[in-house]
């Protein structure tokens, strides 16, 4: 290639066989596979030839496919230069339009939006507008003005049309203050609102008045709204019933919060990390939500994170329930680097443990290991090695880079590469030094390579880790930046892509003849004569006690069995459990300690606790917390002593109510007299008084009026089309995770 790579787009396409593979390189080129990543094409003659001479000059920016149609493609390219293909680039289409920012339609393939700087008559600032096309780029129509941030709504939520952004009010005067590019885009200011329009902004309903950022995961919507009287001060607000309402979040600690990231949404509960320090602080506390979104309580204090807010956090893929997380050490303190510790748990949140360290390194050598001594993973923050990884389609198969010993290193001499097959039960030293690695075939294959030295070689196992085989993939060296497989992670083909002399390369691994038979007897997985294997996440990381209240068994192939899995997707078989203490996590104002017997007991945490009590319109019972409520996403069944207690209605509520009534009708009346008499000399000194309050749909405390989220920092990133934990707060915007919706109506914290 002509420069490094800059982006690899593996389009997923049954149709195509998942073959076709778009590369840009950093001088905006665009290279195209037909049969992934065996050989390429440029296609900068053919995107020429397109434009006809029109455009100023062919470079391409940024690459976009439709979610819902691979077939579709649109490539953004700089000035007002734009292509688009709807046959993944065997062609292309040119048309002209300054776009800022273009959004994929989530299920309609031809429909975009796209925001342009718009320049008024007589003004040196500009702004930018909303504009959509329904016919991919022919045509475009005017929406709107004075965006700030924009998408369409998510699928789950029935209406194609379903438009969502936050507007700057051009009648405000911050408008004609800040109407320069960076600051419209960019700054926080309590004249700009977050609106949905499900008719292309013929009308719009404002949803969250001063809502500045808002972002989309599963079944959660967060909207990040400024305090129009002190601009520093920022409440993140909830939508968990497809953007019917909205809920305050509520933090157990009335601390400045100066960054929010959004890690996690899966199982129905949302895991944010909150930077209660500095901007810079390279730590933060990780809290948990309910199934509402919007009580959040402690799950695990000091995650580290980097300058940005990306945090070391990652769920294992496949496997309900596990998450891997470094915490910073309690002696470090302030915006220095911190010395840090790998933390995993297998119940979502509710107790976290150290890694289990390898007994053994890579050549059966005995690892030192004294005092407190365990495995320590890099995370996300650590762009120098790699992190935290695992698939989807390889259930409880992670690999990362580490050390062994009382905290994770930096140096590279004591940095080497671990691999886990039981979702990080235990771990077995697989190379020395940092790798770079890619799994396919259901976990079948695992390529590494060396990503600090320049290398000529791979390193392959077909066996999950029991043995290695070296593979030269070229007669001199490069630096590897990255190793890639198909979406579906079931083929067996890699693309292994660096740079060397300051050119990209790219090099294709086909391991399809490595073996000469298909796997065999998968239904029957288990016995003898089949290549398949029944594994329990429940009995190896819970010694046979349920995981997230069920029993999980899944097939995979036997680590020896030399064959291939194909498009052998994974069975999966669950059995609901009884409930038990393990499967409860602390509620709301509550906290996590070790009591008198080491069993972990929640109590009240310091400061301010909401008393518990009856919610207003208490109809024949309600549920009292004792500090425990079921972890979001878990199944178990039945009651335990952890178990929120049913209590019945308080008897005269209903009198009561019936008394504020006659009371509010005597007052009137007294009030209708008082009135009356005044012309004959009388004179009334009165106050008013507020009955009523704020009412909550959640079981175990109302909401608290007036609590506020502090946010000196709180920014969105520019594009969501990236994917992993979204930042509310200092930098990018990544996500995608399933989709689960549940009515918070229908939340019973008993069951």
């Amino acid at each position: 290639m002509d420069s490094k790579v800059e982006d690899v787009q593996w389009i997923k396409s049954a149709e195509r066989l998942d073959k076709i593979v778009l590369v840009r390189s950093r001088r905006g080129t665009l290279y195209r596979s037909a049969d992934a990543g065996g050989t390429w094409k440029n296609q900068m003659d053919k995107l020429a030839t397109a434009s006809d001479g029109k455009a100023g000059g062919v470079s391409i920016q940024s690459i976009h496919v439709s979610p819902s149609k691979a077939d579709n493609i649109f490539l953004k390219g700089y000035s007002a230069d734009n292509w688009v293909s709807r046959n993944q680039g065997e062609s292309y289409s040119y048309f002209r339009k300054p776009i800022v920012e273009v959004k994929m339609h989530p299920t309609e393939p031809d429909w975009l939006l796209a925001s342009i700087y718009a320049h008024p008559e007589g003004s040196e600032n500009g702004f930018l507008e909303l504009l959509y096309t329904k016919d991919f780029g022919s045509t475009w129509e005017k929406l709107t003005t004075h965006i700030k941030q924009f998408a369409w709504g998510p699928a789950e939520l029935g209406d194609k049309n379903a438009i969502f952004a936050c507007l700057l009010d051009p009648e405000s005067e911050a408008t004609e203050q800040k109407e320069s590019r960076s600051e419209v885009q960019h700054g926080w200011d309590a004249n700009v609102h977050f609106y949905r329009s499900t008719d292309f902004f013929q009308n719009q309903e404002m949803l969250v008045p001063h809502g500045n950022r808002f972002a989309f995961f599963e079944s959660f919507l967060f909207v990040a709204a400024i305090n129009p009287k002190e601009e520093l001060e920022v409440t993140l607000k909830v939508s968990t019933d497809k953007v019917k309402t909205f809920h305050l979040s509520q933090f157990p600690y009335k601390l400045t919060e100066h960054s929010y990231t959004i890690l996690d949404t899966s199982e129905n509960a949302a895991f944010v990390h909150v930077n209660h320090g500095s901007p810079t602080q390279l730590f933060g506390n990780i809290y948990v939500s309910g199934p509402d979104g919007v009580h959040y309580a402690v799950s695990l204090r000091r995650n580290t994170r980097d300058y940005s807010g990306v945090c070391d956090f990652a769920k294992v893929n496949g496997v309900d329930g596990v998450y891997l997380a470094n915490v910073a050490d309690e002696k470090n303190s302030g915006d220095s680097p911190v010395d840090k510790q790998t933390m995993i748990t297998f119940d979502k949140g509710g107790e976290w443990k150290p890694l289990t360290a390898p007994r053994k390194d890579v050549n059966g050598k005995e690892l030192p290991c004294e005092g407190k001594c365990h495995l320590h993973l890099h995370g996300r923050s650590s762009n120098k090695w790699g992190t935290f990884y695992s698939s989807p389609a390889a259930t409880g198969i992670i690999v990362a880079t580490g050390n062994v010993g009382n905290s994770l290193s930096d140096r590279t001499d004591e940095v080497n590469t671990f691999f886990s097959r039981d979702a990080g039960l235990t771990w077995q030293e697989v190379a020395k030094g940092s790798q770079i690695y890619e799994v396919a075939d259901h976990g079948g294959l695992m390529v590494l390579a060396d990503n600090m030295r320049k290398t000529d070689s791979v390193k392959y196992t077909w066996n999950e880790g029991l043995t290695f085989t070296d593979l030269k993939f070229g007669d001199e060296p490069m630096e590897v930046e990255n190793i890639i497989t198909e979406p579906s992670g079931k083929s067996q083909t890699f693309i292994v892509y660096g740079q060397k002399a300051g050119k990209g390369l790219l090099v294709q691994l086909d391991f399809s003849s490595l073996h000469t038979k298909q796997c065999k007897a998968f239904e029957a997985a288990g016995s003898p004569d089949s290549d398949y294997e029944i594994w329990s996440p429940s009995a190896s990381l819970r010694n046979g006690a349920c995981l997230m209240g069920q029993l999980q068994t899944f097939t995979r192939r036997k680590r020896e069995a030399a064959c291939f899995n194909g498009n052998h997707d994974r069975k999966q078989f669950s059995k609901l459990c009884q409930c038990v203490d393990s499967d409860f996590e602390c509620d709301f104002g509550y906290e996590q300690t070790e009591g008198k017997d080491g069993k972990h007991i929640c109590q009240p945490q310091a400061g301010e606790l909401p008393q518990p009590g009856p919610p207003e319109d208490c109809q024949d019972f309600w549920f009292k917390t004792i500090g425990y409520r079921k972890v979001a996403g878990n199944n178990c069944q039945g009651v335990t002593g952890r178990s929120p207690s049913r209590e019945n209605c308080p008897r005269g509520l209903g009198l009561t109510i019936l008394v504020v009534a006659v009371l509010v009708l005597l007052l009137g009346g007294f009030g209708a007299f008082v009135c009356m008499r005044r012309n004959e000399g009388f004179t009334l000194f009165g106050k008013t008084i507020t009955i009523g309050g704020q009412h909550s749909e959640y079981a175990f405390f109302p909401l608290r009026d007036g609590v506020a989220v502090d946010d000196d920092d709180f920014t969105l990133g520019a594009d969501d089309d990236d994917t992993e934990a979204q930042v509310l707060g200092d930098t990018t915007i990544m996500g995608v995770f399933s989709k689960q919706d549940r009515d918070v109506d229908d939340f019973d914290p008993r069951v």
